[in-house]
């Protein structure tokens, strides 16, 4: 299954014009992503990033590629190849394994801005080849970055990390020294789990960022102001569980390149990038860690975002309750996941403890059709099954939908709508108001 960055596809009232990929742009834009990674030369990672390129329509699922297929169904057109994305496939932002080639997928259009849209796009032909270097992509949960606790010292140590990439010699030694140890004392409170988590999220999404910061052909200057940028967002953003390594990953990718490039050679898929840093500048943790962690709170602004957490947590309490009560404990519809695509937006998650994470908005698209969420969807922890609400499904539920139960039935509800594929039908679940899907087949067992 695929974790992906993108939004929901929601159709809008474009011209003609604009639900068409510009094709002269298009190979523009393929011109600038060989060129920076051909200044690169493989130097960063050892390979060059440039590879299949997939630019996708959001509304009208077009594609426009720069180069051929080896399955035939893009056709040349000029300097481009176009061809048309299936509806089982979801659009986003990621790398995806699609008509017998591994592509890079880039959601149309692009940002407009040269240095955002560079980075974009590095950062995605960055997991083009994650897995050739060792390096496979991962999406734990990080839960724990959902709780006060979680957060709290997460955005201290980006606050130490931030006077880190202001500061040189003996000041940025302290600053890194606080930042590590604010990450320790963390990691002490949630346990070597949610270390590991964290650590695989920045060895996928960090690095892609940290590559997407560093080719993207930014000065220094204007490297370290777009993480400053990065770093005050933070604040504004409703979850951090999958989008915090958007901004360690490349500070943490900063620091340790002012030391040189030996660093990459040693991440391997067990190593996270702190333990990286710690080692190559020899810091050490002080015994009294949670102490420590106290008296350097105040020099980084950490009771004001103590305060500002504390609020948080309460308002994030009622929300919980909310979800329980409806995808927990009321009825609901429940999907297995059976190698499904998924795509969602990272930042607006919402863990639900032992129950999984809310996913206000999510598409899934599997064997048995396309689930489009606008409102919460449930995902098990193990991503092994969807759960929607199912208060508007309705008595009658059990036949098959519109009698054929092909592409294009479509039950709806509030916040989802389901396409159902041919074959399948909703049958009652296995508490009293539930329900879930299951082939015609399963008739004849």
């Amino acid at each position: 299954m695929l974790s992906l960055l993108s939004a929901l596809l929601i159709t809008t009232g474009l011209s003609a014009g604009e639900l068409q990929i510009d094709r002269t742009e298009a190979a523009r834009y393929f011109s600038e992503a060989e060129h920076l990674s051909r200044q690169d030369g493989g130097a960063l990672w050892g390979v060059p990033l440039y590879g299949p390129v997939l630019l996708v329509h959001r509304e009208t699922r077009e594609i426009v590629a720069n180069r051929a297929d080896s399955e035939g169904r893009l056709k040349r057109e000029g300097e481009v190849w176009v061809g048309t994305l299936p509806d089982s496939e979801s659009v986003a932002n990621t790398a995806t394994d699609w008509s017998g080639g591994r592509w890079t997928m880039l959601i149309w259009p692009l940002p407009e801005d040269q240095d955002r849209r560079a980075s974009l796009m590095l950062h995605e032909l960055f997991h083009r080849v994650q897995d050739d270097l060792g390096l496979p992509a991962a999406n734990p949960d990080n839960a724990h970055l959902d709780e006060m606790a979680g957060r709290l010292w997460l955005r201290l140590e980006l606050e130490a990390l931030r006077a880190a990439l202001e500061s040189e010699g003996q000041e940025q030694a302290r600053h890194i020294q606080s930042a590590l140890i604010f990450r320790a004392h963390r990691h002490r409170l949630f346990g070597r789990a949610a270390a590991a988590e964290e650590a695989a999220l920045e060895r996928n999404e960090g690095l892609a960022e940290y590559t997407g910061t560093t080719l993207s052909g930014r000065d220094a200057e204007k490297a370290r102001a777009a993480l400053r940028e990065k770093i005050d967002r933070v604040e504004r953003l409703p979850t951090l569980v999958r989008s915090f390594a958007y901004t360690t990953g490349p500070i943490y990718g900063l620091l340790l390149d002012q030391r040189g490039s030996a660093w990459r050679r040693q991440i391997t898929a067990e190593i996270g990038l702190g333990d990286l840093l710690a080692r190559q500048r020899g810091v050490t943790l002080p015994e009294g860690l949670e102490q420590e962690a106290e008296t350097r709170l105040a020099q980084y602004g950490g009771e004001a975002i103590r305060e500002a957490e504390g609020k948080r947590e309460r308002l994030r309490q009622e929300r919980l309750a909310g979800y329980r009560k409806l995808l927990v404990d009321g009825p609901v519809l429940v999907i297995e996941m059976q190698g499904a695509q998924v795509q969602f937006d990272p930042r607006n998650l919402q863990p639900l403890g032992e129950h999984g994470t809310v996913y206000p908005k999510l598409r899934v698209s599997g064997t048995w059709g396309i689930l489009t969420v606008t409102d919460a969807a449930l995902l098990h922890p193990s991503w092994s099954q969807v759960t929607v609400p199912a208060g508007g499904i309705g008595s009658t539920a059990a036949a098959p939908v519109q009698g054929d139960g092909q592409i294009g039935s479509t039950v709806e509800s509030e916040g989802w709508t389901l396409e159902l594929a041919e074959g399948w039908k909703i049958v009652p679940g296995k508490r009293s108001g539930d329900f879930e899907l299951r082939p015609l087949s399963a008739e004849s067992e």
